[in-house]
């Protein structure tokens, strides 16, 4: 029987073994350093990137630049995963195209901070991937009503969906998400300070399946619109409101008693809203 010491790297099963479990976990500029060792290793991982179903850029930003991003990606056909997020040298508007030439079935998206890409090259991607299950924008300030209407007609299997700091974003936009995407579970309107009382309620009688929402600093969003949550989105479990002033204990109370959870405490509530947080309190009996 041959001994473990005599079994070397490259003696595990490419496919199965260093496609599957190894290479995932090395960061890609490693990999892509790797192709100088050999004519086998740069065969090796050439194919590995035209057939890998996911590619986590998380990082590299800051090493690698867009030219090699290209070389990188160039022939790769069957992405499901790509995750660029903070890649504001490596990843451009050319290298977002050859993402959307090359590859049709991504099922998820992170671009966070991505701010260099404008909204019509986002919603372009958007459109010829109509797989789409999970996109974070979070950090593009200039996500655009286009893109937002883009995203839920192309996309309504759509169950993930971040669109903190898009300052662009309107009631409307939020309604036409909400109306297309009736399975969306998780969304994020931190910071979209442009969304209000009128917004829920276009948008809460559609999320039926909606688990967590996050408004925190939502400024213009009151009672009002977190009752339309509680009256409509009975699968809500998590409420983020922090930053939301004019919401208080009248409208919250009645998501506690439902079990949802709210990152707003009950005591730090009724030190922030004073006197109408404990009138609040007393009408309902707390």
């Amino acid at each position: 029987m041959e001994s473990t010491s005599d079994i070397s790297f490259l003696d595990l099963p490419i496919t199965d073994i260093l496609y599957e479990r190894v290479f995932p976990l090395v960061k890609i500029s490693d990999l892509w350093r790797c192709r100088r060792v050999s004519h086998y290793f740069k065969e090796m991982i050439e194919a590995y990137f035209q057939f890998c179903r996911h590619a986590d850029w998380t990082g590299e930003g800051v090493t690698l630049h867009e030219d090699v991003f290209q070389q990188v990606m160039r022939n790769s056909t069957c992405l499901l995963h790509l995750d660029v997020s903070g890649c504001r040298e490596c990843f451009t508007q050319a290298s977002l195209d050859l993402i959307a030439e090359n590859n049709e079935n991504i099922v998820s998206v992170a671009m966070q901070h991505c701010s260099q890409l404008p909204p019509w090259c986002i919603a372009k991607f958007v459109h010829g991937n109509k797989m789409l299950r999970h996109v974070d924008l979070a950090g593009i300030h200039n996500v655009s009503p286009a893109v937002c209407v883009t995203l839920a007609q192309s996309c309504p299997g759509l169950t993930v969906l971040d669109l903190e700091g898009a300052w662009r974003v309107t009631d409307d936009c939020f309604a036409c998400i909400a109306v297309h995407c009736h399975q969306l579970r998780r969304l994020s309107l931190k910071n979209c300070y442009a969304v209000t009382d009128q917004g829920m309620f276009q948008s809460a009688q559609h999320l039926k399946q909606l688990a967590t929402l996050n408004i925190q600093g939502c400024w213009r969003v009151t009672d009002v619109g977190v009752q339309f949550l509680d009256q409509f989105c009975s699968g809500l479990r998590e409420l983020s409101v922090l930053g939301c002033p004019r919401v208080t204990e009248m409208s919250l109370f009645a998501l506690r008693r439902r079990k949802v959870t709210v990152d707003v405490k009950l005591a730090h509530q009724s030190a922030v809203g004073g006197p109408h947080a404990v009138k609040h309190l007393a009408f309902l009996q707390v």
